[in-house]
């Protein structure tokens, strides 16, 4: 019977081991401001902590919330999901000074109207506050914003944040 037993612990000490070796390996790294999830052949939807909901939209594995707080990523490797502990994001001032709404009507307006808004960086997300793209200033871009109401992190040459509602609609 002290055989069987042995053995019996064996097989379910293996079978524990080779379960717990197909949890796929990814990091999860952020500079306060962006979350970014290294997982190879994987989905990533980004969760908000606070509420517990899914963000539309935030399904890459570069994740820059428009907002500070807790964010964590559910990564999915085949048919299996795993979820990343919350992750702070506190890169942004605690008030953002509120610009007056900017409506652009051409393309060769609207990236003109990016590039010459700062010294150093634009961030443009979509109304759900989902990053969609980062311009620095001084370097032609050849991403193209299309029509639609966005809203725009500015980084001034003052070293403040400024929000402003982006409204593009392109007359063809």
């Amino acid at each position: 019977m002290k055989p069987y037993l042995t053995l019996s612990i064996i097989l379910i000490s293996s079978a524990l081991f080779a379960q717990s070796s197909d949890i796929p390996e990814f990091t999860v790294c952020t500079d306060s401001r962006q979350i970014h999830v290294h997982a190879e052949e994987a989905t990533v939807q980004w969760v908000n902590c606070d509420t517990r909901e899914e963000i539309p939209g935030a399904d890459s594995d570069n994740f820059l919330p428009l907002k500070n707080g807790y964010y964590s990523a559910i990564v999915t490797v085949g048919d299996r999901a795993y979820q990343t502990s919350c992750i702070e994001v506190n890169g942004w001032p605690a008030e953002m000074t509120k610009g007056e709404p900017v409506e652009l009507h051409t393309r060769v307006e609207a990236v003109e109207w990016i590039m010459n808004q700062s010294d150093d960086e634009v961030h443009i997300f979509n109304e759900d506050g989902v990053w969609i793209d980062t311009y620095y200033s001084g370097f032609a871009t050849d991403s193209e914003l299309s029509s639609g109401r966005y809203k725009v992190a500015i980084h001034t040459v003052t070293d403040q944040w400024m929000i402003r509602d982006l409204i593009v609609s392109y007359e063809d």
